[in-house]
Parts: C-alpha cells; sequence; structure tokens
C-alpha cells in the first residue's frame, strides 16, 4: 500500500513536471518571440512623446519621437499583423546613436498596406499605442511634378551650430490648412535641407500647389532645451534659424500656422545658406529583418499623437494576467493530482 501511495506522489511531481515543460515553457516562449514578455516592465521615465509620422510614400515611412530629459537608443519593430512585428528599423543617422531625438525610416515598404509597429526603448523598453501597435497605412499614389515649384530643394542651417537636430516642415495654405510633414536633420556643420516636392496634402494625398500654400513653417529641435524655428516663403530658402530659449514653441506640431498664434514675425529668408553635403532622401541603413518578435486614425503622410495618446507599455498589465492564468492553471493541475491521489479522479 505504501510503495502505491509512494508511486502516485511521484506520478503527481512528474505530470506536474511534464506541464511545465510541455505548456508553460513553450507558452511563454512563443508570447516572448511575438513581441509579449511578462517579465518585463518598460520604464515610464523612458516614454515615448510627440510621435509624428511624417514623409509617408508608397514604399517609405518617417517615425520621429522623442524621450525627452532622457538620452536613449531606439529601434522599432513592425510588420504587416499586430502579432507578428518581424522587422526592425534603427535610427538613421547613427544606429547607436544615444538622444533624446529619434529619427527612424521605415523601406522597402509595400504600397497601400497597413502596418504595424511598437517602440523599443534601450533594448527592452518597449512601448505600444493603450496596449496595441500603432498603424500606419502607406500610399499608392504615382509621382507628379508640383505645381508652380522650379526648385525642389530649399537650404538652411541652424545657430549654433549643432548636428543631428531633426527638422520639422509642413506648408501652409494661409489660416486655413497644412499639408503633410517633411522632415530631416541636421549634417555635423549645422545645414539642412528640405525637400519641397515631398509636400502633400494630408487627406488627398496630392501634391499641394504652392500659389495657395505659399509658406513654409520649419521648426528645429536638438534636444529638450535646445529649439527654434521660422516662416518663410516656400519658394525661398529657409536661412538660419537661431536656437532661443525662451521660444515659445516647445514641440512640432503639424497643425501650427504660425508660432505663438502669429505674436512671431513672418520671416522671408534672406542671405545666403551653405548647401549640406548630403541631400537626405532615403536610409544610409537599410531595413533589416530580426527573429524580434491601432493607433489614432491617421491623416495621409502625417500623424501626431497628442498627449492624451501617448504611448504605453501594457506589459504590467499582461504580466498580472499571465501570471494568473498560469497560477489558475497550476492550482487546477496540483488540485487533480492530489484528487488522483487519493483515488478521487
Amino acid at each position: 500500500m505504501e510503495k502505491k501511495e509512494k508511486l502516485k506522489v511521484n506520478n503527481v511531481i512528474l505530470a506536474g513536471a511534464l506541464f511545465v515543460i510541455l505548456f508553460i515553457i513553450p507558452v511563454t516562449v512563443t508570447l516572448v518571440r511575438i513581441g509579449f514578455n511578462p517579465f518585463t516592465k518598460a520604464d515610464p521615465a523612458l516614454q515615448p512623446q510627440n510621435i509624428i509620422q511624417a514623409l509617408n510614400w508608397n514604399t517609405s515611412i518617417t517615425i520621429i519621437f522623442e524621450t525627452p530629459g532622457k538620452e536613449a537608443v531606439s529601434i522599432i519593430k513592425y510588420g504587416t499583423a499586430a502579432d507578428n512585428l518581424n522587422f526592425i528599423a534603427k535610427d538613421l543617422r547613427d544606429p547607436a546613436i544615444n538622444s533624446e531625438m529619434h529619427y527612424i525610416n521605415l523601406e522597402n515598404l509595400t504600397s497601400n498596406t497597413t502596418y504595424y509597429y511598437k517602440i523599443v526603448v534601450n533594448n527592452n523598453n518597449e512601448f505600444d499605442n493603450n496596449g496595441t501597435p500603432f498603424t500606419f497605412k502607406t500610399l499608392n499614389i504615382a509621382a507628379t511634378p508640383t505645381p508652380g515649384l522650379t526648385d525642389d530643394i530649399a537650404t538652411g542651417s541652424v545657430a549654433p551650430v549643432t548636428g543631428n537636430c531633426i527638422i520639422y516642415a509642413h506648408a501652409v495654405n494661409g489660416t486655413s490648412s497644412t499639408s503633410q510633414t517633411v522632415t530631416t536633420y541636421t549634417s555635423s556643420n549645422g545645414t539642412f535641407t528640405i525637400l519641397r516636392d515631398m509636400f502633400l496634402d494630408k487627406y488627398s494625398a496630392e501634391k499641394v500647389s504652392f500659389s495657395t500654400f505659399n509658406k513654409m513653417l520649419v521648426f528645429a529641435k536638438c534636444n529638450n532645451t535646445v529649439y527654434g524655428g521660422k516662416i518663410v516663403t516656400i519658394t525661398d530658402d529657409i536661412g538660419q534659424i537661431t536656437f532661443d530659449s525662451v521660444f515659445p514653441v516647445k514641440f512640432y506640431d503639424n497643425n501650427l500656422k504660425n508660432f505663438s498664434g502669429g505674436s512671431l514675425p513672418t520671416v522671408t529668408a534672406g542671405g545666403s545658406t551653405s548647401r549640406p553635403s548630403v541631400t537626405i532622401r532615403t536610409s544610409q541603413y537599410p531595413t533589416a529583418t530580426s527573429n524580434l518578435s491601432p493607433s489614432p486614425t491617421s491623416q495621409n503622410g502625417t500623424t501626431i499623437f497628442p498627449s492624451a495618446a501617448l504611448p504605453h507599455t501594457a506589459l504590467s498589465k499582461q504580466s498580472t494576467l499571465y501570471v494568473g492564468i498560469m497560477l489558475l492553471l497550476a492550482g487546477g493541475g496540483l488540485f487533480a493530482g492530489y484528487r488522483w491521489k487519493d483515488g478521487r479522479l
């Protein structure tokens, strides 16, 4: 009789071990591979802010965001299914750049396709949009000339000279509407170029007409304390943007028609500006595949996630759910084992 009891106890232990090996471990590994790690929690201090989707085109898009006051290295995990983010993209300026400003270009995309993505900061701090990935949809339009455009490159510079600052720009139609965002970054000598032929209507994705969209708003930002901007006639060069500690706008907003409600004068760029050594059109670093495992509806070309829709990590909630389910299953297994041991199952 004693041998039978020992045998039953050993069988219960064996059944529990098999349950862990055959169920809990494979489920955990699968969840981690698809981007859910129940054992990690993102640092809220690294939460991305002012996420902007810009330069949306048929096969590419640029995503810019900030980690104010926190220099960090970031990547984007993305894919065509929310549960299979099997591609990664790194910062266009330098894959290992440690910065408060993050500039990531996604290339070799399929036109007219919805993509999903999450932001990963400092390797293991993963952020999404309130529990679901962010989304964007690539365009499917033919390349056409911009009406009234004779020179598609506008040049500018920042002072003091600073490299790797993010430049945002959009065309302004009086006080009624703005185009999608065009963006780039400063070279080591503080210069930059903006491609005027990339100004698209936010709703129709058609090239804007410079006869109606006759101003260009340009905003430059290097970190949480260094920023500035100006408004120029859209067919002129941008000239120099001077960083000002009392500049009234701290975060770029695609809906800006002027700075500080028009209290700043509109400036037409003048003087000469040296052209940077390169014009940023496409990624210097190709998108790579990786085994790394709905946002607000976007307007064509530009989506800005406001403060109310800032990303957060859902991992803490998922961890609670995961641990609860695993404990429930383990408890159920033990209960069934003891009932079987006592001969009641």
